[in-house]
């Protein structure tokens, strides 16, 4: 997306919490605990917020994804409804609720071949790896990957948001390519979004006709 509209973004975003990671080329991870109480909102009703402030500044709609850590959130972002906020409870059960049915090929940050390798042995749910024994994702997946996989389908992510700024000569030298929709994911403890704009939202203050 635009550099200028991403900063913007970050920056719209910056007013609701000071704590934002930025990810380019269009994503940010936020931590929106200290904004609870501050805007007496609960973590959905803040990504409606940004949602809102988005389309009535920018013209642009967010879908978002709420859940108590960066993996439910960001595949909470993937099903937002035609309200664009999808929000996930931070309890054991609400969050096994969402997981556990999922194909493992959508396990936020799984890759091909891990997907391959645990269908190879059966693994089709994000549920049978959760419930898998560490020992034997190891032996099948190797690594620190294998623990780290099996530590998501659980609904554990331990990423901390790290306040980083959007570097000048990054978002100056790379283009990427325009399309409609504008991704954001929100979560109690952290808030992560990924942007990207239609080509008529290239520019700040323009906004892209529905």
């Amino acid at each position: 997306m635009d550099p200028d509209l991403y900063r913007l973004l970050l920056g719209l975003v910056a007013d609701v919490t000071p704590v934002v990671q930025a990810l380019p080329p269009s994503a940010a991870v936020a931590d929106v605990s200290g904004s609870v109480r501050f805007f007496d909102r609960d973590p959905a009703e803040l990504a409606r917020m940004i949602r809102a402030r988005a389309l009535a500044l920018y013209g642009l709609p967010v879908a978002i994804g709420v859940g108590p850590n960066w993996t439910v959130a960001a595949m909470a972002s993937r099903e937002p409804g035609r309200g664009g906020v999808r929000a996930v409870g931070s309890s054991p059960e609400a969050v096994a609720a969402f997981l556990h049915p999922r194909p493992v090929g959508e396990l936020h940050g799984i890759g091909s071949a891990q997907e391959r390798t645990l269908t190879t042995y059966g693994v089709h749910t994000i549920g049978l790896l959760a419930n898998l024994p560490e020992a034997t994702v190891q032996r099948v997946l190797g690594g620190k990957a294998s623990r780290l996989l099996r530590d998501r389908a659980r609904g554990i992510d331990r990423r901390r948001v790290v306040p980083v700024k959007l570097p000048h000569s990054a978002a100056a030298q790379r283009r990427f390519p325009p399309t409609p929709w504008l991704r954001s994911w929100c979560a109690p403890r952290c808030c992560r979004w990924r942007s990207s704009s239609a080509s008529g939202c290239a520019r700040a203050g323009r906004r892209r006709k529905p």
